[in-house]
């Protein structure tokens, strides 16, 4: 880049900085983890919400936020949590891997970093669950140093400011490039989340509010009537389509059969009815049922439960039987009453099923 077109390219984002935090002094959210720039940053609170916002919306995660905040206020009360006392508590946000890295990390951080995060997003790149977008999160927003973190948002607001057409993943990179000019400002955390309600609230993705936009005059797709299109997106393959039988087994008391999961892989360590092995095979999932003791001896209720996780689609009968009847796979069962349920690490999947078997 020669000299000139760099002191343009500094010059907008100059102004794109005056005229965002202008914007976002009078215009941002008010949100349970965020603090004023004349208040001291919270890191337990920024990397909390942070981890949770990750494949979450904002409306929902305030709930669970103020709920982890009071059940475990400091990262030292988290560090001293049991894993299904925080599976319990995350379950309805998914993607469960993030609440057992979520424990790994406060752990650590507790034992061997004194309760203290690091500042420097190479240093908490180090911790359990942290990437590059919580490190930078963290860093700039908690601890205020110059550094801004690439989320849907701001790539979306970046990507119609210079009129980007790279597609989609692609295109991260290329805003990751273009931030690192915005990083030299006084208040790169506020810049960052003002960033990030910019695109919530008026870059959305579908019908922007470019009339009142405080950067129109600035937009390279404005100027060229693409912000509808941008960013781009490559196709996205089409998601399998998984089947499998789960079984609702109740004992002589009323209790439901549950099993844990295995410790690693999809929903691990979390509590489920027993099934079958889920397979795009029909045949593989008929043998699976044979093996466990179900042909021919469990009632099939009218009722498929439907779920979709994030590499493939899964459609579950649901199946009644008795104990005599059934071969566990797993090891791990235990007996729950229907009204201890919400007690256990249950995803939301599983409440599906047992609410279809209810429905019979």
């Amino acid at each position: 880049m020669n000299s000139t077109r760099k002191q343009v390219c500094n010059q907008k984002a100059q102004e794109v900085i005056r005229r965002l935090l202008k914007w976002y002094d009078k215009n941002a959210r008010t949100l349970p983890w965020r603090y004023g720039h004349h208040e001291q940053g919270n890191p337990y609170h920024t990397w909390l919400s942070e981890v949770m916002l990750q494949q979450t919306t904002v409306i929902t995660v305030i709930d669970y936020f103020h709920r982890f905040i009071e059940k475990w206020p400091t990262l030292k009360a988290l560090a001293e949590a049991s894993e299904e006392e925080v599976l319990t508590n995350w379950q309805g946000l998914g993607y469960y891997s993030r609440a057992r890295n979520l424990l790994k990390c406060a752990r650590y951080v507790q034992n061997n970093l004194e309760g203290a995060f690091p500042k420097d997003p190479s240093a908490l790149l180090k911790l359990p669950g942290i990437g590059p977008y919580t490190a930078s999160a963290v860093s700039g927003i908690a601890f205020r140093q110059k550094h801004v973190p690439v989320d849907g948002n701001i790539i979306r607001v970046m990507s119609r400011l210079y009129g980007l057409k790279t597609p989609l993943p692609d295109l991260k990179g290329e805003v990751e490039k273009v931030v690192k000019i915005y990083c030299e400002n006084p208040r790169p955390g506020d810049f960052a989340q003002g960033l990030m309600d910019f695109g919530a609230t008026l870059c959305r993705p579908k019908n922007p509010s470019c009339e009142i936009c405080p950067l129109q005059n600035k937009c390279v797709a404005y100027e060229e009537n693409t912000q509808h299109l941008i960013p781009f997106r490559k196709p996205k393959p089409q998601k399998p389509t998984r089947f499998g039988k789960a079984f609702l087994i109740y004992d002589k008391n009323g209790l439901l059969l549950l099993q844990k999961r295995p410790e690693k892989g999809l929903l691990a360590n979390m509590m489920e009815v027993p099934s079958t092995l889920w397979s795009t095979d029909s045949d593989e999932v008929e043998r699976s049922f044979i093996d466990i003791g179900g042909d021919g001896k469990f009632t099939r209720l009218n009722q498929t439960v439907k779920h979709t996780f994030t590499h493939f689609h899964l459609e579950l009968d649901v199946y009644h039987g008795g104990l005599n009847d059934f071969k566990p796979r797993c090891s791990t069962t235990k007996w729950v009453a229907p009204d201890a349920l919400d007690t256990h690490p249950l995803p939301t999947l599983m409440k599906k099923v047992i609410r279809a078997g209810n429905l019979c």
